[in-house]
Formats: C-alpha cells, structure tokens, sequence
C-alpha cells in the first residue's frame, strides 16, 4: 500500500499518529512510501492514510506543475552582492586573535 500522509509512530510504538500529532516521536513513512499491507492492517490505515484524515499533501495526478511553481522567480530575489564581500565581512567582525589593550603597562616595571 502505497503511504499519502505522513506517518509517525508513538513513543511506545504502539499506533500510529498523523504529522503534528503530540504523541508523534519518530517518522514511520512519508507520502509515496509503500506501507506493508500487514503493517496498514496492524495500524488500521485506509488507502495509505489514517481513517478520518485528509492526507496534508496535495496529489498531483496529471504530472504538471502545482499553479505556483510555473512563475519564473523575481529579478530581485537575490538581492545585490557588495563588490568586495570579504572585505565587507572582516570589518563587521572583530579580530579574535588580536592582543588585548595595553592598559596597565608599566605597573610592574
């Protein structure tokens, strides 16, 4: 059986509980994964889901794109790069292996 949510298993290991469930401690299958039918019987799932749930992830079936991705990104989305980024980063951070002040010279001298 072919998984459409994503599974957890409890602590105890005794059930399974849908993604967001508080009793959810370690990821059991993802949508896709293919569930043996002994385990869905074992676990009551129906179709590859727990009964009662909506799976949370959108199946596409006729292949194509979801309407959002087809976009091309913004022109902007990567900002603009300063011409010298290693000088821009070594003066936002302070030397780490720079000798500290020189108060108190001379106190013991």
């Amino acid at each position: 059986m072919e998984c459409k949510q994503r599974l957890y298993l409890t602590a105890d290991k005794a059930k399974l509980v849908a993604e967001g469930d508080k009793e959810a401690a370690t990821l059991y299958a993802s949508p896709g994964d293919e569930i043996p039918e002994k385990a869905a019987e074992l676990f009551g799932l129906v179709d590859g889901a727990l009964p009662g749930r909506k799976a949370k992830f959108a199946e596409v079936k006729d292949g194509t794109a979801p309407p959002n991705k087809e976009a091309p990104p913004p022109a902007d989305k990567g900002g603009t790069k300063p011409k010298d980024k290693a000088a821009v980063k070594k003066a936002a951070t302070p030397d780490p292996i720079a000798p500290p002040a020189a108060a108190g010279e001379g106190e013991n001298a």
